[in-house]
């Protein structure tokens, strides 16, 4: 009922896009003569308002909404003056003697000294050429802000100007719609600029990575000489799917039911709920690999870091090629032998149980937190093309997983996978064929993204705070220890096949797959970035870069194609969040249930245990993706991630450790880990660099803690 529940939704839906609304805060803190000329401007959580009539008198508040208390500088700042906050304090530049003065070059920076306030002289960044008009920040990626003025020019044009976060490097960008004699700017999302004219309503936006302008709708007022304060307001369209894209997402879900349904038959025994039997077929296996990796996150992301920079990443995606021998001669051969379904029993092995313990309680807590943000995240988008509510979005996939890896166990996890996988080659490919049309063809396109620097895909520099291409390939081949030695998800494909030769072909058939998959993201990404250039006013004004794949889905694409796509989306949510509980299930009931008991029950108990803890994980993943869904924790999703991930950085360290360094034991083990995971919260919590220098930085520290520990407390027992 749910299911057509949502497909009657879907049809009913009609495209609409609105533009932005826009609020004038006319909160007035002084009497409104004496703002004329002057600025307001934020900062540090305070809002400023100085300069013109206001002499050398200033007021400040602290935001949002509190009284304003009155600030005496040493100095006047002169008449529209351009302010621009920067890290360390406020930069104002070029203000007039008088109203009708010219614009002086001179600089000053506000900034604080203890409790008070100061200006001191700075440094003006080098102009281009022409009047300045207008001056703003702009974000950048890497969380700096870059420059971006208005110029006037002869004839009368208005020309706009983009700069690095020193504005050292001006580039000339689109020049504005129409000529506007007293400009204001004002940014509005992580790459839009809203722009205006004193004397007008109109207002315009400009988008900074696609260097296009269109109308964005008017202000109930011309602002005058009054600074401006303006508060947006983001209105998004609705969806566009019709009875086609319904239908083929529909389909896709039943079908998905069915393979559950059909593999419940044979899971007669606890060996094959966990393992299939040992009868996956290697290419079936490589393929649930590539699955499960590639989660719906990575979906929405890549095209979207495609889409605002260009192709850097694509290195990173060479590395689950390039680390295919290590899983292969060293840590396959290792798991083959396990006399339990699970990994973490070879910790046991090699360290004994407390070890063991804290692989197992690690993974837990790391996989049943991101099965919620893995359904979270795609049901925003899904929610976002289709109009449902974030919350029913979530419940569907959520029950159809958890329905379908019950009934069916590791045969119907697998075989979904592979269905997932197709899903997700076509849907990805859909989107580029549609693309690349939308915007001219793959002549016009090629050219388009080519000048325009999108399709780099080596980045020559050496500074770990950027995507440089020394750093994400060797990055990325650090990142694969986690998958391929610590995480049960993939450990269990491994067990999964007749022998250890199909499973080393089913490592070697998901490296030689992960490239072209990474490749044909990054060209989704380029397609919506030349597909928004042809198209700027399909952009929602003030979007994350994040959205951009879910807006393209509410443009009225062909019949079919909408559906196609919405179903590998699905596809890339319920593959990770099936390969999740299952593998939960698995640990719980190996690691934690069995190997507590004195004496192992009888098989059916333990298949019925564990399709139990297979619910449980289903539904905590899923009321996990609920609560971040009603809002209550969605401002700690990014710090709640990095969490997580320094959790199981440590026992990607662990396993290397006990390969590598035969006299570590226990006490190595967990000062290692231990080690690593300080260091990596240290470099999260505390710096800049870039995210591939996490395991590049934090697995040879555990090795390296680990062996020191291991002169000092050897292992007891030789392996």
């Amino acid at each position: 009922m749910a299911l057509l529940a949502a497909l009657i939704h879907l049809l009913t839906q009609q495209a609409a896009l609105q533009a932005p609304s826009f609020e004038a805060d006319v909160t007035a803190p002084v009497p409104a003569e004496r703002l004329h000329g002057s600025v307001s401007v934020g900062f540090a959580g305070r809002e400023f308002l100085l300069g013109g009539a206001l002499g050398t008198e200033a007021w400040t508040r602290v935001l949002p909404g509190s009284a304003w208390d009155p600030l005496e500088l040493a100095e006047a700042i002169g008449w529209d003056a351009l302010a621009v906050p920067q890290p360390d304090g406020i930069l104002l530049f070029g203000g007039r003697d008088a109203p009708d003065a010219p614009r002086s070059h001179d600089a000053l920076r506000l900034s604080s000294a203890g409790a008070s306030w100061a200006l001191v002289p700075a440094i003006a960044p080098v102009m281009p050429s022409g009047e300045i008009l207008a001056l703003a920040p702009l974000p950048r990626r890497d969380g700096t802000a870059g420059l971006v003025l208005l110029s006037r020019i002869e004839g009368g044009g208005t020309e706009l100007w983009h700069a690095d976060a020193q504005g050292a490097e001006w580039q000339l960008r689109a020049r504005a719609p129409q000529s506007l004699q007293r400009p204001w700017l004002l940014p509005f999302g992580p790459a839009h600029l809203l722009a205006g004219d004193r004397d007008s309503v109109e207002v315009f936006a400009w988008h900074a990575l696609t260097d296009t302008w269109v109308a964005a709708g008017e202000l109930l007022a011309a602002p005058g000489d009054s600074p401006m304060r303006l508060i947006p307001h983001r209105a998004p369209g609705t969806a566009s799917l019709g009875l086609a894209d319904g239908c083929i997402l529909l389909a896709y879900l039943v079908v998905v039911l069915l393979i559950g349904t059909r593999f419940a038959r044979r899971e007669k025994q606890s060996e094959d709920w966990f393992i299939a039997g040992r009868r996956i077929p290697a290419w079936a296996a490589g393929c649930s690999i590539l699955a499960t990796q590639i989660s719906a996150i990575t979906f929405l992301s890549t095209p979207a870091v495609a889409f605002a920079t260009d192709w850097s990443l694509l290195p990173s995606w060479f590395g689950m090629l390039l680390f295919a021998p290590v899983a292969v001669f060293v840590f396959l051969p290792l798991f083959r032998k396990l006399r339990a379904p699970t990994a973490y029993s070879w910790l046991e092995d090699r360290f004994g149980l407390p070890v063991r313990q804290f692989g197992a309680a690690s993974f837990l807590i790391f996989q049943i937190a991101r099965m919620g943000v893995v359904t979270y995240l795609p049901a925003l988008a899904i929610a976002h093309a289709t109009g449902l509510p974030h919350q029913a979005c979530i419940l569907i996939c959520g029950a159809i997983a958890i329905l379908y890896t019950v009934l069916g166990g590791m045969e119907a996890v697998i075989w979904t996978d592979v269905l997932q996988t197709f899903a997700i080659f076509g849907g990805a490919t859909a989107a580029i064929i549609v693309l690349v049309v939308g915007a001219g063809g793959p002549t016009e396109v090629w050219s388009a993204v080519s000048e325009a620097g999108k399709t780099r895909a080596w980045n020559p520099s050496w500074s770990v705070f950027t995507d440089a291409g020394w750093l994400v390939l060797i990055g990325g081949w650090f990142l694969q220890f986690g998958p391929y030695s610590a995480d049960q998800a993939i450990v269990q494909r491994y067990l999964s096949t007749p022998d250890e030769k199909s499973a080393a072909r089913a490592i070697w058939m998901n490296g030689w797959l992960s490239a072209p998959v990474g490749l044909l993201f990054l060209v989704v990404g380029a397609g919506l970035w030349a597909w928004f250039r042809a198209h700027p006013e399909r952009l929602e004004i003030g979007m994350a870069n994040d959205e951009v794949f879910p807006i393209f889905l509410m443009q009225g694409l062909p019949p079919g194609v909408g559906g196609l796509i919405l179903a590998a989306l699905a596809a890339a949510a319920m593959s990770t969040l099936d390969s999740g509980m299952h593998a939960c299930a698995t640990v719980l009931t190996h690691d934690f249930w069995l190997r507590l008991r004195r004496e192992p029950p009888e098989d059916a108990v333990i298949l019925r245990v564990a399709r139990r803890f297979a619910v449980a994980a289903g539904l905590l993943g899923t009321g996990i993706a609920l609560a971040l869904a009603a809002g209550e924790v969605r401002s700690l999703l990014l710090f709640f991630l990095k969490v997580l991930g320094l959790v199981m950085s440590g026992v990607a360290g662990v396993f290397t450790l006990g390969v590598l360094v035969r006299r570590a034991g226990t006490a190595a083990a967990l000062s290692g880990a231990a080690a690593c995971t300080l260091l990596l919260a240290g470099l999260a919590f505390t710096t800049r660099v870039n995210l591939f220098l996490y395991p590049l930085a934090g697995i040879p520290t555990c090795v390296a803690v680990g062996w020191l520990v291991s002169r000092w407390a050897p292992r007891e027992t030789a392996t």
